[in-house]
């Protein structure tokens, strides 16, 4: 596993961090190599210094493919420059779980294959030793439930709205990062049955995950 890392530089804001970022990224090699077995997988990370993040925790990432990853970094963001090691490798193995799904599965086209492809990338964040990120586990559980119950009626639709189950809609009572919270539970009742790691399941079908979990009754 690696990475050809290419750091968009022209204003200079990077040029304190790049020889970290270099480090950072060979180390993220060595550690995701551990923990997921996908031989000669490489693609592209692109870097550059950026507004658009997740303001907890000061980076925005985007898996464009398999072969592309994009970051970026808001090097005034107090989050990330006290959590600046952690919140970068954490950051670029969730991408990565996203690139090596999207290589074999593929990243799907409905609202339960997201929740899928952002929970077990958030599942692998931790195993891999990193704290459990923000945007999950912060429903209540009756919460979660209620939109559990409201994402089944549209989850398998080849359309929905990314934008509202991921990032929030307040003019619709749909709170931030419900997506990610859901899809997070229900990838953790997957693996807890299966006995199996989200670095073992990055090709496991959406479609074969929803079975086991309706067989168990989680869904009904």
């Amino acid at each position: 596993m690696s990475f050809n890392v290419h750091i968009l530089n022209a204003s200079k804001e990077l040029t304190v961090f790049e020889t970290r970022i270099i480090n950072l990224t060979s180390n993220a090699e060595i550690i995701l190599s551990k923990h997921m077995n996908f031989a000669g997988f490489t693609t592209d990370l692109v870097i550059k210094s950026g507004k658009y993040v997740v303001p907890e925790v000061g980076i925005g990432a985007y898996c464009v493919n398999q072969y592309e990853i994009q970051m970026a970094l808001d090097i005034t963001n107090d989050y990330l420059l006290k959590s600046f090691d952690d919140n970068f490798i954490a950051t670029l193995a969730h991408e990565t779980h996203h690139a090596c799904r999207e290589s074999t599965v593929g990243y799907g086209k409905s609202l339960f294959d997201a929740m899928i492809l952002e929970g077990l990338a958030c599942h692998f964040e931790e195993e891999i030793g990193y704290k459990r990120p923000v945007y999950v586990e912060h429903l209540q559980p009756d919460v979660r439930q209620f939109y559990l119950s409201k994402a089944k009626i549209e989850w398998s639709k080849d359309t929905f709205d990314y934008n509202e189950w991921f990032l929030g809609n307040k003019q619709k009572d749909m709170p931030k990062w419900i997506g990610y919270d859901v899809g997070y539970h229900l990838v953790g009742l997957y693996l807890q049955q299966t006995h199996k790691s989200a670095g073992e399941c990055y090709d496991h079908p959406s479609a074969i995950i929803l079975e086991l979990l309706s067989d168990k009754g989680y869904l009904s």
